[in-house]
């Protein structure tokens, strides 16, 4: 998977199965303490509630989408771990934030 699209592949009757689909949402292949140390890296501040991001909010999905475009191979015999989380934007009217769910093992 990576954050743009999961393919899947499976073993059926003798039969090999493939398919690859794009995500309704915002998705990140890796963990929250990488998406917060990433953020901090390029943002300086890293996009929790009390370190909200001062970017432009274009910018930091633009980052956020790079950075997620790196595939990632998830192995359905361990768990996974997925997560909603808040990324915090400090703007002239205040703060606000928008969602991610972080996919990872």
């Amino acid at each position: 998977m990576s954050g743009e699209y999961v393919h899947l592949k499976a073993e059926a009757g003798g039969k090999n199965f493939s398919a690859v689909r794009p995500f309704a949402f915002k998705v990140l292949p890796f963990n929250e303490s990488e998406l917060r140390g990433r953020l901090h890296s390029k943002f300086g501040n890293d996009g929790c509630e009390n370190s909200p991001l001062k970017a432009n909010f274009q910018e930091v999905t633009i980052f956020l989408q790079t950075a997620g475009t790196e595939e990632v191979i998830l192995h359905t015999d361990k768990p996974i771990s997925i997560k909603k989380e808040l990324v915090y934007l400090k703007r002239s009217e205040g703060v606000s934030a928008f969602e991610y769910i972080l996919i990872y093992q």
